[in-house]
């Protein structure tokens, strides 16, 4: 946003397009970053002479399309998080990982390999 004023009046501007520089700022990420969202794909803009243009809303797709894969993974541990205690619950007091060292059959301090060490 660019803001004019003199005397008389106050005119407010805001841009039609950012530039990698702007969007790095705007989204805490570095210009470096800013490029590789551009090339893989992530972040669409358009070529302007030598330099790339990224148009607000195509930002903002961006952000969103970001939200939405964070909660679409939040979403998925959730499910994961129900199965795993559905699993545990099903065991029961089944022996689980390990129960042979905890059993004492095996003892980790004195066993070793093939070749005695």
């Amino acid at each position: 946003m660019i803001i004019m004023a003199n005397s008389a009046t106050e005119m407010i501007f805001t841009p039609r397009w950012y530039t990698v520089a702007q969007v790095a700022q705007l989204l805490n990420y570095g210009e470096s970053k800013v490029r590789m969202l551009i090339i893989t794909g992530q972040l669409r803009s358009i070529k302007d002479g030598r330099s790339r243009r990224i148009l607000p809303e195509w930002v903002e797709a961006y952000v969103q399309d970001r939200a939405k894969a964070a909660e679409d993974i939040w979403w998925r541990v959730d499910e994961l998080t129900a199965k795993v205690r559905s699993f545990l619950t099903a065991m029961g007091s089944r022996p689980m990982f390990g129960s042979r060292l905890r059993q004492g059959s095996v003892s980790a301090s004195t066993s070793t390999d093939e070749h005695g060490r």
